[in-house]
């Protein structure tokens, strides 16, 4: 179990970090995955055939999106101290 629970945990932050470097090189496209899951989903789940509830889910998912490659890239620059 504890191999299963260790290759899961791997798994999940290699697509997480694949995410990150997506969101920050091609917005566009992922923008567009978005849009197609959603489209996708709208099959399955009519309620999400609305094309409000499309634009809103796919602007709060690249809001927060961002958010997170934000908050990378402010990690990785430190404010200089000057001596």
């Amino acid at each position: 179990m504890r191999t299963l629970t260790r290759l899961f945990n791997e798994a999940c932050t290699r697509l997480y970090v694949w995410l990150r470097l997506q969101v920050a090189t091609e917005p566009v496209r992922v923008r567009a995955a978005l849009m197609s899951t959603l489209i996708a989903l709208s099959v399955v789940w009519p309620a999400l055939a609305n094309q409000r509830t499309d634009e809103m889910l796919v602007g709060i998912g690249m809001t927060a999106l961002t958010i997170l490659v934000g908050e990378g890239a402010r990690a990785r620059v430190a404010p200089v101290e000057e001596k």
